[in-house]
Protein backbone atom coordinates (compact mmCIF):
# COMPACT_ATOMS: atom_id res chain seq x y z
CA UNK A 1 0.00 0.00 0.00
CA UNK A 2 1.37 3.40 -0.95
CA UNK A 3 2.30 5.83 1.81
CA UNK A 4 2.75 8.88 -0.44
CA UNK A 5 0.33 11.79 -0.17
CA UNK A 6 -0.37 14.31 -2.93
CA UNK A 7 0.07 17.69 -1.23
CA UNK A 8 -1.02 20.95 -2.84
CA UNK A 9 -0.23 24.40 -1.49
CA UNK A 10 -2.28 27.16 -3.13
CA UNK A 11 -0.52 30.32 -2.00
CA UNK A 12 -0.98 33.94 -2.94
CA UNK A 13 1.81 33.81 -5.52
CA UNK A 14 2.12 30.15 -6.60
CA UNK A 15 0.31 26.84 -6.50
CA UNK A 16 2.84 24.12 -5.62
CA UNK A 17 2.31 20.37 -5.91
CA UNK A 18 4.45 17.66 -4.31
CA UNK A 19 4.35 14.02 -3.28
CA UNK A 20 5.17 13.66 0.41
CA UNK A 21 6.25 10.29 1.75
CA UNK A 22 7.62 10.25 5.29
CA UNK A 23 10.57 12.63 5.34
CA UNK A 24 10.71 12.90 1.54
CA UNK A 25 9.23 15.71 -0.52
CA UNK A 26 9.18 15.07 -4.28
CA UNK A 27 8.13 18.23 -6.19
CA UNK A 28 5.61 17.61 -8.96
CA UNK A 29 5.16 21.12 -10.35
CA UNK A 30 4.14 24.71 -9.73
CA UNK A 31 2.03 27.37 -11.39
CA UNK A 32 1.53 31.10 -10.84
CA UNK A 33 -1.66 31.47 -8.83
CA UNK A 34 -2.96 34.22 -11.10
CA UNK A 35 -2.82 31.74 -14.02
CA UNK A 36 -4.35 28.89 -12.06
CA UNK A 37 -7.58 27.36 -13.36
CA UNK A 38 -8.99 23.87 -13.80
CA UNK A 39 -6.96 23.19 -16.96
CA UNK A 40 -3.65 24.31 -15.44
CA UNK A 41 -4.27 22.21 -12.34
CA UNK A 42 -5.04 19.22 -14.54
CA UNK A 43 -1.73 19.79 -16.35
CA UNK A 44 0.14 20.01 -13.03
CA UNK A 45 -1.10 16.61 -11.87
CA UNK A 46 -1.12 14.91 -15.28
CA UNK A 47 1.91 12.72 -14.52
CA UNK A 48 0.79 11.63 -11.04
CA UNK A 49 0.06 7.90 -10.86
CA UNK A 50 -3.04 7.63 -8.64
CA UNK A 51 -2.25 4.00 -7.80
CA UNK A 52 0.92 5.18 -6.04
CA UNK A 53 -0.84 7.79 -3.87
CA UNK A 54 -3.18 7.24 -0.94
CA UNK A 55 -4.92 10.60 -0.93
CA UNK A 56 -4.67 14.32 -1.51
CA UNK A 57 -4.63 17.22 0.93
CA UNK A 58 -4.85 20.90 0.00
CA UNK A 59 -3.98 24.15 1.76
CA UNK A 60 -5.41 27.22 0.05
CA UNK A 61 -5.35 30.88 1.04
CA UNK A 62 -6.87 31.99 -2.27
CA UNK A 63 -10.64 32.24 -2.55
CA UNK A 64 -12.09 29.49 -4.74
CA UNK A 65 -8.83 27.74 -5.63
CA UNK A 66 -9.17 25.01 -3.00
CA UNK A 67 -12.57 23.96 -4.36
CA UNK A 68 -11.23 23.95 -7.93
CA UNK A 69 -8.23 21.82 -6.95
CA UNK A 70 -10.44 19.35 -5.10
CA UNK A 71 -12.78 19.01 -8.07
CA UNK A 72 -9.97 18.46 -10.58
CA UNK A 73 -8.00 15.98 -8.46
CA UNK A 74 -11.07 13.90 -7.64
CA UNK A 75 -12.23 13.96 -11.26
CA UNK A 76 -8.85 13.26 -12.92
CA UNK A 77 -7.17 11.01 -10.34
CA UNK A 78 -10.06 9.62 -8.33
CA UNK A 79 -8.28 10.52 -5.09
CA UNK A 80 -10.17 11.50 -1.97
CA UNK A 81 -9.17 15.14 -1.51
CA UNK A 82 -9.38 17.22 1.67
CA UNK A 83 -9.18 21.01 1.66
CA UNK A 84 -7.95 21.88 5.13
CA UNK A 85 -9.80 24.28 7.44
CA UNK A 86 -9.16 25.49 10.97
CA UNK A 87 -11.98 23.27 12.27
CA UNK A 88 -10.09 20.09 11.34
CA UNK A 89 -7.53 18.32 13.58
CA UNK A 90 -4.25 20.07 12.79
CA UNK A 91 -2.08 18.78 15.60
CA UNK A 92 -2.23 21.94 17.71
CA UNK A 93 -4.92 23.71 19.69
CA UNK A 94 -6.06 27.15 18.50
CA UNK A 95 -6.24 29.69 21.30
CA UNK A 96 -7.40 32.65 19.22
CA UNK A 97 -10.89 34.22 19.07
CA UNK A 98 -11.58 33.47 15.38
CA UNK A 99 -9.41 30.59 14.14
CA UNK A 100 -11.16 30.55 10.77
CA UNK A 101 -9.69 34.00 10.00
CA UNK A 102 -6.08 32.80 10.37
CA UNK A 103 -4.45 31.70 7.12
CA UNK A 104 -4.43 27.91 6.94
CA UNK A 105 -0.82 28.03 5.76
CA UNK A 106 0.17 29.74 9.02
CA UNK A 107 -1.60 27.09 11.06
CA UNK A 108 0.01 24.24 9.13
CA UNK A 109 3.58 25.52 9.48
CA UNK A 110 2.93 26.30 13.14
CA UNK A 111 1.71 22.74 13.68
CA UNK A 112 4.66 21.20 11.85
CA UNK A 113 7.20 23.37 13.66
CA UNK A 114 5.68 22.40 17.00
CA UNK A 115 5.65 18.71 16.00
CA UNK A 116 9.40 19.00 15.52
CA UNK A 117 10.25 21.04 18.62
CA UNK A 118 7.64 19.95 21.18
CA UNK A 119 8.44 23.12 23.15
CA UNK A 120 7.83 26.86 22.92
CA UNK A 121 8.05 27.61 19.19
CA UNK A 122 8.07 30.58 16.85
CA UNK A 123 7.75 29.90 13.14
CA UNK A 124 8.53 32.52 10.51
CA UNK A 125 7.03 32.12 7.04
CA UNK A 126 8.61 34.26 4.33
CA UNK A 127 6.91 34.54 0.97
CA UNK A 128 4.40 37.07 -0.36
CA UNK A 129 4.01 38.06 3.28
CA UNK A 130 6.20 37.58 6.33
CA UNK A 131 4.28 35.80 9.07
CA UNK A 132 5.62 35.25 12.58
CA UNK A 133 3.54 32.87 14.72
CA UNK A 134 3.80 31.51 18.24
CA UNK A 135 2.96 28.08 19.72
CA UNK A 136 3.26 27.35 23.43
CA UNK A 137 5.10 24.37 24.89
CA UNK A 138 1.77 22.66 25.58
CA UNK A 139 0.72 22.91 21.94
CA UNK A 140 -1.48 25.99 21.70
CA UNK A 141 -1.32 28.35 18.75
CA UNK A 142 -1.71 31.81 20.30
CA UNK A 143 -1.38 34.16 17.33
CA UNK A 144 1.17 36.07 15.33
CA UNK A 145 1.91 38.88 12.92
CA UNK A 146 1.74 39.63 9.20
CA UNK A 147 3.97 42.07 7.32
CA UNK A 148 5.08 42.53 3.68
CA UNK A 149 7.41 39.97 2.10
CA UNK A 150 10.52 41.01 0.18
CA UNK A 151 8.90 41.24 -3.25
CA UNK A 152 5.72 42.77 -1.88
CA UNK A 153 7.77 45.50 -0.23
CA UNK A 154 9.86 46.27 -3.31
CA UNK A 155 6.81 46.09 -5.58
CA UNK A 156 5.02 48.67 -3.43
CA UNK A 157 8.04 51.01 -3.62
CA UNK A 158 8.10 50.68 -7.40
CA UNK A 159 4.34 51.14 -7.75
CA UNK A 160 4.17 54.20 -5.49
CA UNK A 161 7.13 56.07 -6.97
CA UNK A 162 8.17 57.25 -10.43
CA UNK A 163 11.77 56.10 -10.58
CA UNK A 164 12.36 53.29 -8.10
CA UNK A 165 12.81 49.92 -9.85
CA UNK A 166 11.14 46.67 -8.90
CA UNK A 167 13.72 44.17 -7.58
CA UNK A 168 13.89 40.55 -8.71
CA UNK A 169 17.43 39.52 -7.68
CA UNK A 170 18.06 39.92 -3.96
CA UNK A 171 21.74 39.00 -3.94
CA UNK A 172 23.66 41.58 -1.92
CA UNK A 173 27.39 42.02 -1.43
CA UNK A 174 29.24 43.25 1.65
CA UNK A 175 29.96 46.70 0.25
CA UNK A 176 27.97 49.84 0.95
CA UNK A 177 25.06 50.25 -1.50
CA UNK A 178 26.20 52.37 -4.45
CA UNK A 179 23.08 52.32 -6.61
CA UNK A 180 19.36 52.75 -6.13
CA UNK A 181 18.73 49.03 -6.67
CA UNK A 182 21.37 48.08 -4.09
CA UNK A 183 19.93 50.63 -1.65
CA UNK A 184 16.50 49.04 -1.97
CA UNK A 185 17.92 45.53 -1.56
CA UNK A 186 19.85 46.42 1.57
CA UNK A 187 16.97 48.38 3.02
CA UNK A 188 14.49 45.56 2.49
CA UNK A 189 16.78 42.64 3.42
CA UNK A 190 18.37 44.13 6.52
CA UNK A 191 15.13 45.86 7.50
CA UNK A 192 13.06 42.69 7.18
CA UNK A 193 15.66 40.62 9.03
CA UNK A 194 15.72 43.15 11.86
CA UNK A 195 11.93 43.29 11.93
CA UNK A 196 11.76 39.50 12.23
CA UNK A 197 14.22 39.57 15.14
CA UNK A 198 12.12 42.21 16.87
CA UNK A 199 8.84 40.40 16.23
CA UNK A 200 10.23 37.14 17.62
CA UNK A 201 11.27 38.91 20.82
CA UNK A 202 7.99 40.80 21.17
CA UNK A 203 5.79 37.77 20.45
CA UNK A 204 7.81 35.67 22.89
CA UNK A 205 7.26 38.27 25.59
CA UNK A 206 3.55 38.65 24.91
CA UNK A 207 3.00 34.86 24.79
CA UNK A 208 5.32 34.17 27.77
CA UNK A 209 7.48 31.86 25.65
CA UNK A 210 10.79 30.81 27.17
CA UNK A 211 13.73 30.77 24.72
CA UNK A 212 11.55 29.37 21.90
CA UNK A 213 12.80 27.28 19.02
CA UNK A 214 12.67 29.49 15.92
CA UNK A 215 12.11 28.03 12.45
CA UNK A 216 12.33 29.97 9.18
CA UNK A 217 10.45 28.60 6.19
CA UNK A 218 9.01 29.60 2.82
CA UNK A 219 10.26 30.59 -0.60
CA UNK A 220 12.55 33.36 0.64
CA UNK A 221 13.84 31.54 3.73
CA UNK A 222 17.31 30.98 2.29
CA UNK A 223 17.50 34.60 1.12
CA UNK A 224 16.61 36.03 4.54
CA UNK A 225 18.56 33.46 6.55
CA UNK A 226 21.74 35.60 6.88
CA UNK A 227 19.77 38.66 7.98
CA UNK A 228 17.91 37.04 10.88
CA UNK A 229 20.35 37.18 13.79
CA UNK A 230 18.18 35.30 16.27
CA UNK A 231 19.23 31.64 16.52
CA UNK A 232 17.05 29.67 14.13
CA UNK A 233 16.85 26.76 11.72
CA UNK A 234 15.71 26.86 8.08
CA UNK A 235 13.21 24.43 6.58
CA UNK A 236 11.86 25.41 3.17
CA UNK A 237 9.52 22.38 3.02
CA UNK A 238 7.85 22.84 6.40
CA UNK A 239 4.40 23.35 4.89
CA UNK A 240 4.58 20.30 2.62
CA UNK A 241 5.78 18.12 5.50
CA UNK A 242 2.94 19.54 7.58
CA UNK A 243 0.39 18.68 4.92
CA UNK A 244 1.61 15.08 4.80
CA UNK A 245 1.54 14.72 8.58
CA UNK A 246 -1.90 16.31 8.95
CA UNK A 247 -3.29 13.98 6.26
CA UNK A 248 -2.23 11.10 8.51
CA UNK A 249 -3.93 12.78 11.50
CA UNK A 250 -7.16 13.11 9.54
CA UNK A 251 -7.06 9.39 8.85
CA UNK A 252 -7.28 8.66 12.57
CA UNK A 253 -10.45 10.69 13.07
Amino acid sequence: MSTAVLCIDAGNTRVKVALVDGDGVDPVGREDTRDCDASSIAALIADVDPTSVRGCVVASVVRGVGATVKSVVEDRLGLETTVLTAEMPLGIGLRVPSPETVGIDRLIISSQAYAISKRDTVVVGVGTAVTVDAVTADGWYVGGTISPGLRTATWSLSERTSLLPEIEDFSLGAQLPSSTAESIKMGVLVGTGGAIDGLISDLSRRASLTDPDVMLTGGDAATLDPYVTRKHTVSEDLLMHGLGRIHALLGTH
